[in-house]
Parts: structure tokens; sequence; C-alpha cells
């Protein structure tokens, strides 16, 4: 029994009703955590008549993490034993998302991910990442050839595996609130012994952010500046855990500091926001230490 689990944050209706129409389509039973700040139940009434249809209002928003973990637990409850994770800007037709279960479970591997194609550019693709010996990251360069090929890290929309592992590896870290979240959950598998793949056949349209800035050498993501607390302070705290190579930190914290530099040098709007919530991550790290 395998079942979707959406997570949703002031989200825009008629924007998201097309996917949640496809996820319907697709008779898998469907989970919607509400994260949103404002009552949204009379918009999503239309899909709370279907008998696989279950809305959780949270009624504000506590994390995605926090929302994550509710719609896996309620998964459990219910005696699925696998899902698949959507965030609420991404894509995929019902076809192709029960021709992508099949996929999984008629693959060796513990979690896959479809191949993440930008929705602001078609012709980009979202990166998984493959981690070497020495703890540095690189794109999974996808062959055309492969059904699948091996990563390390992969984002949470689109990914599926069994419930089981979240039993055996533990949930999502709450007091992540939102960035790194699947980064140190997919750490927690790897070293764990379970294996992660893409799965190049399948594609799944998705944002993060709200898209990319263009720089000759550097394309940072675009995020509201409360987003920088939550990337330096999470950032840091990946460098306590034994199971995340130092190096990729470290690559982390470079690229984070250079978006940041940009944003402070470059952008007209929000420069002292972005400053503020850096010095409030900081700060928060080293009284945590």
């Amino acid at each position: 029994m395998h079942c979707s689990i959406v997570v949703l944050y002031n989200p825009n209706f008629n924007e998201i009703s097309c996917f949640l129409n496809q996820l319907i389509k697709s008779k898998f039973f469907l989970i919607l955590v509400d994260n949103s700040e404002k009552n949204l139940i009379k918009d999503f009434d239309v899909y709370l008549k279907d008998n696989r249809v279950l809305y959780i209002n949270l009624k504000k928003n506590k994390g995605l993490a926090f929302a994550q973990n509710i719609g896996i637990k309620e998964a459990i409850s219910r005696n699925f034993k696998t899902l698949t994770l959507f965030d609420q800007d991404s894509f995929i037709t019902s076809t192709n998302y029960r021709k992508y279960v099949q996929m999984f479970h008629d693959s060796r591997y513990n979690i896959t991910t479809p191949l993440v194609v930008s929705k602001y550019d078609n012709s980009k693709r979202e990166e998984s990442l493959k981690i070497n010996f020495f703890g540095w990251p690189s794109p999974v360069k996808n062959n055309e050839k492969k059904t699948f090929d091996d990563a390390d890290i992969v984002i949470a929309s689109g990914m599926t595996c069994s419930l089981k592992d979240f039993q055996e590896v533990g949930y999502f870290r709450e007091d992540f609130f939102i960035d790194y979240v699947d980064t140190e959950w997919c750490f927690r598998e790897k070293n764990k012994g379970k294996t992660i793949a893409v799965n190049n056949l399948i594609n799944l349209s998705h944002s993060i952010g709200y898209g990319r800035e263009n720089y000759i050498f550097f394309n940072p993501q675009i995020h509201p500046p409360e987003r920088t607390f939550y990337q330096f302070r999470n950032n840091l705290a990946l460098f306590k855990e034994s199971y995340v190579p130092k190096l990729y930190c470290l690559r982390e914290l470079f690229v984070n500091f250079a978006s940041l530099i940009i944003k402070i040098l470059f952008k007209k709007k929000n420069k002292k926001k972005h400053m503020y919530y850096f010095c409030k991550a900081i700060k928060y790290f080293t009284k945590s230490k």
C-alpha cells in the first residue's frame, strides 16, 4: 500500500489544484499537511469529500520537517508500506507517478527520486549529489541509457521510500525547520547502509525558493531573508554530526557565504535583513556550543 504526502504552506489554490488532481487520479491515498498561517479548509473542501484524501490542519507554520513527520506518522498508523513526499510547488502526471512508484518497487534501492527539472527553466535540473571519499559533493551525471543512477543526497520532493526507513533511521530533524532537512536525513540513511538513486526515466517539475539569480560564475537561489538564518544555523549544526563529512560542510559554508555577499553587494532590497538573520544564526550557534 502506497501513499502520497504533500506539505502545504499558504498555497495558491489555482496553481496547486492541477497537481493535487493528478495525485488523486493516481489512486494512491493522499495526506495533505497544512502548515499555513491562514485557514484554507474552505479552499480544499472539494478534496475533503474524497475518502482517499486526509487533510491535517496544523493551524500555523511549525516547519517543513515537523509537517512531514506528522504525515509520515499518520501513514504509519494507517499501515501504509511506502510513501512519496511532495512539496506543493512540484508537478507530475498521474501516469508517470504510477509508473515511477512501480519502478521503485521493482528496483533494488531503498530510496529513489525522479529526475527533478526546474519549473522555471525546463533545460535545467535540480541537482542530486554524489559524495566522494573525501566528502566533496558533485552533481549526479544522469545517464539517459540507464534507468537509475546512484546518489547520496536528493531533495525530499519526489523522494520515495519504505516507511520502515523512518522507523529504523529516524524521522526528519524538526529543529532544522526547513533547510538541510532532507540532506541531513540522507546522510543518516547512507550511514546505515541504505541505497539512494535517481530515476532517469521519470521527470518531476519542481522549484526551489523563487528561482535563481544569474551572475558570471555563481547562480545563487533566491530566498526570503528569514531563510538566511536556517541556512547558516543548520549548515553549522551539520559540523557536529559524525556521519556528515566535514568537507561537505565547509563547501556548503563557502556557498552560503558567497550567496550572502552577493545579496549584500548587489541586491537593492533586504540587505539589512539578510545580515540580521546571518548574525542571529552565528549567535545561536555560539550559544548552543
